[in-house]
């Protein structure tokens, strides 16, 4: 990885990415790349026979110092970087051959703090059907949260307090938070090829 200031003629700093735990992957694809602070923030996906796994490593600019931060297998995952912490959050891969793993912690949500490369906050849940499925979606503080297994969609805080719960509906697994202010939740529902934008009334319970 180089990276360069102004006038671009040479970088200012050359840092190698590569590790020995890229090569337990058939394959590895380059799916992200962010810059905060002293931080760069990469996100990998590694496939192997017919599984993949999304991992991210986040450099310390002024170290050079590369950590992994893997995601279980079989798990969709999304991040944002906000000041000095790593969110991500999960969704299942519908229709996978194995489902999903039971009666074992899946990490559904987590705040990673970027000088210690630990989670200072985490939401794990435990399903006991392999063919259950969660989707969840992270925007500016909350995030929201369906389980086919308990059939219930969740709108939390970023630190995990409940905001309000429901049924779940159909449409709610295809679901992206886009905004939440003053009780309302606004998200984007993708059925029948068409995106509608919902707005809900989810004042703290």
């Amino acid at each position: 990885m180089l990276i360069y200031q102004y006038p671009w003629k040479q970088p200012i700093l050359d840092v190698t990415l590569a590790l020995p735990t890229d090569k337990k992957y058939e394959s590895v694809s380059l799916q992200d790349f962010d810059l905060q602070s002293l931080y760069a923030v990469i996100k990998y996906n590694g496939s192997s026979l017919v599984q993949s796994k999304d991992y991210y490593k986040v450099v310390d600019l002024a170290t050079k110092k590369v950590n992994v931060i893997p995601i279980a297998w079989n798990m969709r995952s999304q991040y944002t970087l906000e000041g000095t912490e790593l969110v991500v959050n999960t969704s299942s891969i519908s229709g996978t051959p194995f489902g999903i793993s039971t009666n074992v912690e899946l990490t559904i949500y987590s705040r990673y703090n970027l000088k210690t490369n630990s989670a200072d906050f985490k939401i794990n849940n435990i399903f006991a059907n392999a063919e259950s499925n969660w989707a969840s979606s992270y925007f500016d503080g909350h995030l929201i949260l369906t389980d086919t297994e308990q059939k219930q969609f969740v709108l939390l805080q970023a630190k995990g307090q409940l905001i309000q719960s429901r049924p779940a509906r159909a449409g709610d697994m295809y679901s992206r938070l886009v905004g939440y202010d003053n009780g309302l939740a606004y998200t984007l529902v993708w059925a029948n090829d068409k995106v509608k934008l919902i707005e809900e009334d989810m004042k703290t319970s």
